[in-house]
């Protein structure tokens, strides 16, 4: 059995227990920012703003991350729904999970505004052992009619909103290898400099040659329809003084045009 446990308010509510250890999975709460770590990759997620942070071994290296939509009424322009977006009320659950990646602990971000929204969860998860984490987003329609569905944003960064993905002192370090859409396109190794704007399919790899580090980016499964990666560097656009990263930044399924009945739930290929 899943054991899980919530977070909504100030108080800690025990679900299903059965001898989940708290202090063990490394998750905690201080005011809104609700945190969870596996002694390695440690995550932060502002419930007031639906905001997240990442550290890595004590580096941090996503800044301001969120999660995103793009939906409308058939025939209606599309428009964008975030978890940072006004008017949302945030709560959190947590789950013991164990699938084809590993053991870990699954932190569960419902954002709900209202009986006739568009309600969004986040989904992040931490393995043991394992330096990586998975993002999914799911869209809940509570409305009253049919949403037309045309990507499903997991993970997002942008200078817009003071986000950033950091990898190194300094982007232009960096090389990106770029796959193509089909098999017999050339892939592409891209060094990175300012003013850097990158488009990947299914998956990317971003490598420092000064630190040595590298980054992974990939859909694990290709369910939902065109995943792209797309990645930006501007020196001009950075949100932490003296610090320099990728601050646009979006990892995308894109569903084409999937019409979502009210009631009904769309989430999102799985990324790592």
């Amino acid at each position: 059995m899943n054991r899980i446990f919530a977070l909504t308010g100030g108080l800690l509510t025990l679900l299903f227990l059965g001898g989940f250890n708290l202090q063990a999975t490394g998750i905690s709460r201080m005011d809104s920012l609700v945190s969870f770590t596996n002694g390695e990759v440690t995550i932060e997620f502002n419930l007031d703003t639906g905001f997240w942070d990442c550290w890595l071994s004590g580096e941090k290296v996503i800044h301001h991350a969120y999660g995103a939509i793009l939906a409308a009424p058939p025939e209606s322009p599309p428009s964008g729904t975030e978890t940072f977006k006004p008017g949302y009320t945030r709560t959190c659950n947590f789950r013991q999970v164990s699938d084809s990646v590993g053991r870990g602990t699954e932190a569960i971000f419902s954002h709900t505004n209202g009986p006739d929204s568009l309600d969004l969860v986040l989904r992040l998860t931490i393995y043991d052992g394992q330096k990586l984490i998975a993002a999914q987003i799911e869209l809940i329609n509570l409305t009253d009619q049919d949403q037309v569905v045309k990507e499903l944003h997991p993970l997002e960064t942008s200078s817009h909103w003071g986000g950033a993905i950091y990898l190194g002192s300094n982007p232009t370090d960096c090389v990106v290898l770029e796959n193509a859409y089909i098999s017999w396109w050339t892939c592409n190794l891209s060094q990175v400099t300012d003013g850097f704007n990158s488009t990947s399919h299914w998956n990317n790899i971003i490598y420092n040659r000064a630190s040595n580090l590298g980054l992974l980016n990939g859909f694990l499964t290709q369910k939902r329809g065109e995943n792209i990666i797309r990645l930006g560097y501007s020196s001009a656009n950075q949100p932490l003084p003296g610090q320099l990263g990728f601050a646009d930044y979006s990892a995308n399924s894109r569903t084409g045009r999937i019409t979502l009945a009210p009631g009904d739930s769309l989430i999102s290929d799985k990324l790592i």
